[in-house]
């Protein structure tokens, strides 16, 4: 195992407290491609200087659209829905924090293997465009990927649910290939260039802050 898993539960203070100025996986896309390089971007730029800000004690102001809600309300039917397709048990998890303590993720759930889950209940004019193209939807490979980087796990299984009599939900199980070596290194960069931008605006504060 190379990661530590808190046992608070998503979306409680404790959670967002521990996870606070730590990059996490739901969030590498603003830094890798969908080709799993690395982007010397606006949003890549962004990133950094929220993280840092949020160390230092400004608290983001996004509170969740109807999409973000609706998804969490779904996660715990979309569990139930995997294990009656699969017949394997999927548990909750919390935040999991990579061996090196400098980056992290909260999957939707760990199978009874080991692998963690993702879960996507988005509107369901987006989820039928999703199973028109088949597959994990671009936006959201990245993230798949991330799961297995933090946790060190060779699969990732993603959900998508519709919540719909009329269309099936679907999963894919996505492994661990040359494109999680990728995404990987790409956050590896990202950390020291945080880490670059912490020790250069906080000086010799940096190891009160940060450590």
């Amino acid at each position: 195992m190379i990661y530590t898993e808190s046992s608070n539960e998503q979306g409680s203070p404790e959670w967002f407290a521990e996870r606070r100025g730590i990059p996490t996986a739901s969030e590498f896309k603003r830094f890798i491609t969908a080709t799993g390089k690395y982007s010397e971007s606006q949003g890549k730029d962004s990133y950094i200087a929220e993280l840092i800000a949020a160390k230092l004690g400004w608290q983001p102001s996004f509170e969740g659209n109807d999409d973000t809600h609706r998804g969490h309300y779904m996660e715990d039917e979309a569990r139930r829905w995997l294990q009656l397709r699969t017949g394997v048990k999927v548990r909750t998890s919390g935040f999991c924090l990579h061996e090196s303590g400098k980056y992290g993720a909260s999957p939707d759930g760990f199978t009874a293997q080991g692998n963690p889950v993702e879960i996507k209940s988005p509107a369901l004019h987006t989820f039928i465009k999703w199973r028109m193209a088949g597959g994990v939807p671009k936006d959201h490979i990245v993230q798949c990927h991330a799961h297995m980087a933090v946790t060190g796990a060779d699969k990732c299984v993603f959900v998508a649910y519709a919540d719909s009599e009329h269309i099936d939900n679907f999963y894919e199980v996505v492994e661990r290939d040359e494109f999680t070596d990728k995404v990987t290194e790409s956050v590896v960069k990202f950390c020291e260039q945080l880490e670059g931008w912490q020790r250069d605006l906080t000086g010799d504060e940096y190891d009160a802050i940060f450590s």
